[in-house]
C-alpha cells in the first residue's frame, strides 16, 4: 500500500487554541526583565541590585525586600516597540517553480521538508513592522507578618491593552516559515507574547550588614495530547478527535543576597535560572483501511506525532552589583551575565541545530554538511546597568538610568533568521513621598527610551538550504530539470534584510506604606 501525507493543520490549529485557553494562567518575566516590574525598577533600568525599596526587587535582587516596607500598590506599566525589518529584493530565479509538482521530489521517501512553489505560498513575502502597544496592570503586597527584618511579597501584572487576555503566537526561524507567515522576527525584544507575569519571594536581614531572599517567577508546563480519527483521508475537512491535557505550574527559583559592610557602600549577587513555558504537544492519526505492512495478519497503522514548543525563553542569570549612597545621593552598577548559549526557540531547538540543513537524498542538497553549526550558537553574553538617583528634598527624588545589553545573536549567514541586536536605553524616574490623614504614600513615575541598533544581514547562498535541489528529475520520464539548477529557496530572510528601532516604555506606581 503507497503512503498517504495526512495534512496536520487541524492538530495545529487545536494546540494553539489550547495554549490561548490556558496563556492566562501562565506567567513569565517577558518584558519586565528588560523594562522593569514596577516604576522604580525601570526609572533605574534594572540596576537596582545594592540599593532599593520598591516590589521590583523581587526579580533583580529579592535580598532587597527585607529593607522595604509592608505595603500595598497598584502599577501601570506599558511598552511600545517601533521595530523594522526591511527585506532586500530577491531575485525571481531563485523562486520555487510550479514545477517542483512534475519532479520526483514528491515521491523520494526521506525527504521530510518539500516546498510549496513560491506562487502557492499563503502570504507573499514581506517585511516586519511591531507597532503593537502594551499595557499592563499590576498589584504589589509586602507584608512583615510582625517578624522583624523580615517581608514577603506578590507582585503581578495583568495585560490590559486589548480585549484579548493573552496572545501567543509561535514561527520558524528558517525557509519553514514561508509556509505560513512568510516573514522574519525580532528574537529577544519587541515581539513579546502578550501574557500575565507574576513574581513572589520573602527576604530576610539576621543582621545589619546582611540581607538574602529567594522569589520566584511563575511558569507552565504544558502536555497536550490530541487523538484524530479520519475516516477517508482524501476528505480534509472532516475528522473525529479527542484531546488530553494536563497543566502543571512551575517557577523560574530566584536567590540573591546583600552585603552592606559600610552604611553609604553594598555589594549584590543573584541567580536567575533559565525559564521558558515548555508545551508538550502531540497527537496520534488513525487512518480508516490504513495498515502495517504485515504478510499474516492485519495491523492498523497509528502515526504518532510530536509537537513540543518552548515559549518566552529566559536565560541563566548571574548578576553582581555595587552601590554608594551618600548626602541624598545614590548610585550603583550592575553586571548581568546571561547564558543564551542554551537558547531554544519556539519549536523547543537550539539556533544551530536549524543552521544544519535537513536531511535528503539528494547529494547536492546535502553540502550543509560543510557548514560549522557551533557559529550559529548563541554567544554567552554580559549586560551593563547603571543608575543614580538624587533625593533633592524631602519627600522627592529624580533618577536616571542606563542600560547596556549585547546582542547574543551571530551573524545570520545561513538558512537561520534570528533577528536581534545591541540594546541601549536610558530612563527616566521621580519618585514623590506624602502623606494622606496620617497615611504614607509613594508615588513612582518613569519613562524609558531602548534603540536596537541597526543591524544588515547578507545571506551566504552556499549555507542556505536549496529547496529544488538540482538532482531532480521529470516525474514521469525521469530527465533532468534545468529550472532546478541553482539555488531555489523561499527563505523569507534570503538574500537579506535590514533591522532595527527604538522601543518606548513607561510606567507609574502609587503604594500606601503602612
Amino acid at each position: 500500500m503507497n503512503p498517504v501525507r495526512i495534512p496536520c493543520g487541524r492538530i495545529v490549529r487545536c494546540l494553539v487554541a489550547f495554549l490561548c485557553i490556558l496563556a492566562p494562567a501562565g506567567a513569565l518575566a517577558g518584558s519586565f526583565a528588560l523594562m522593569g516590574y514596577d516604576a522604580e525598577s525601570g526609572a533605574v533600568a534594572n540596576s537596582n541590585v545594592s540599593f532599593g525599596t520598591s516590589m521590583g526587587v523581587l526579580h533583580t535582587n529579592p535580598a532587597l525586600l527585607a529593607g522595604a516596607k509592608s505595603q500595598v500598590g497598584l502599577n501601570l506599566m506599558f511598552n511600545l516597540p517601533v521595530l523594522d525589518v526591511t527585506l532586500m529584493k530577491k531575485d525571481r530565479y531563485t523562486a520555487v517553480p510550479i514545477s517542483i509538482y512534475d519532479s520526483t521530489i514528491g515521491n523520494v521517501p526521506g525527504l521530510q521538508d518539500r516546498a510549496l512553489p513560491t506562487a502557492e505560498l499563503p502570504n507573499r513575502r514581506q517585511n516586519t513592522e511591531v507597532r503593537d502597544f502594551n499595557a499592563y496592570l499590576g498589584l504589589g503586597i509586602a507584608h512583615n507578618f510582625g517578624i522583624k527584618n523580615f517581608q514577603l511579597g506578590l507582585l503581578a501584572l495583568l495585560p490590559i491593552s486589548s480585549w484579548n487576555s493573552a496572545e501567543i503566537s509561535t514561527h520558524y526561524n528558517d525557509e519553514r516559515e514561508a509556509n505560513f507567515s512568510n516573514r522574519v522576527y525580532f528574537t529577544r525584544a519587541g515581539q513579546w507574547s502578550r501574557i500575565a507575569a507574576a513574581v513572589a519571594g520573602a527576604a530576610y536581614e539576621p543582621a545589619p550588614w546582611f540581607s538574602f531572599g529567594v522569589a520566584g517567577e511563575v511558569t507552565l508546563s504544558t502536555r497536550l495530547r490530541l487523538t484524530l480519527y479520519i475516516p477517508d483521508a482524501t476528505v480534509q475537512d472532516y475528522s473525529l478527535s479527542s484531546a488530553q491535557t494536563e497543566v502543571a505550574a512551575g517557577v523560574r527559583p530566584i536567590a540573591g543576597v546583600r552585603f552592606r559592610p559600610l552604611d553609604w557602600l553594598a555589594f549584590g549577587v543573584v541567580w536567575r535560572n533559565e525559564s521558558y513555558v515548555s508545551v508538550d504537544g502531540g497527537g496520534q492519526l488513525l487512518l480508516w483501511n490504513y495498515h502495517e505492512p504485515s504478510p499474516d495478519k492485519t495491523i492498523p497503522k497509528r502515526t504518532a506525532q510530536t509537537f513540543p514548543l518552548a515559549l518566552e525563553y529566559e536565560p541563566l542569570e548571574v548578576t553582581v552589583g555595587a552601590g554608594a549612597t551618600f548626602k541624598g545621593f545614590t548610585t550603583q552598577a550592575a553586571v548581568t551575565w546571561q547564558q543564551w548559549s542554551q537558547y531554544l526557540d519556539h519549536h523547543a531547538q537550539h539556533p544551530q541545530a536549524y543552521a544544519e540543513f535537513p536531511p535528503s537524498p539528494f547529494a547536492d542538497a546535502t553540502n550543509g554538511g560543510l557548514i560549522k553549526a557551533d557559529d550559529y550558537r548563541f554567544d554567552n553574553t554580559f549586560n551593563l546597568q547603571w543608575s543614580a538617583q538624587y533625593k533633592y528634598l524631602r519627600w522627592a527624588e529624580a533618577s536616571l538610568g542606563v542600560g547596556w545589553h549585547p546582542t547574543p545573536v551571530p551573524a545570520q549567514l545561513g538558512r537561520t533568521n534570528y533577528v536581534d541586536n545591541d540594546l541601549l536605553g536610558v530612563t527616566l524616574g521621580h519618585r514623590f513621598e506624602f502623606e494622606i490623614q496620617k497615611r504614607s504614600f509613594t508615588a513612582a513615575l518613569n519613562f524609558q527610551v531602548w534603540t536596537m541598533f541597526d543591524r544588515t544581514t547578507y545571506k551566504d547562498s552556499t549555507q542556505v538550504y536549496d529547496e529544488f535541489p538540482d538532482g531532480a528529475r521529470t516525474l514521469l520520464a525521469n530527465n533532468p530539470m534545468s529550472e532546478a539548477a541553482g539555488l531555489q529557496t523561499n527563505n523569507p530572510g534570503y538574500p537579506g534584510f535590514e533591522a532595527g528601532g527604538m522601543m518606548y516604555a513607561g510606567g507609574a506606581s502609587f503604594i500606601h506604606n503602612f
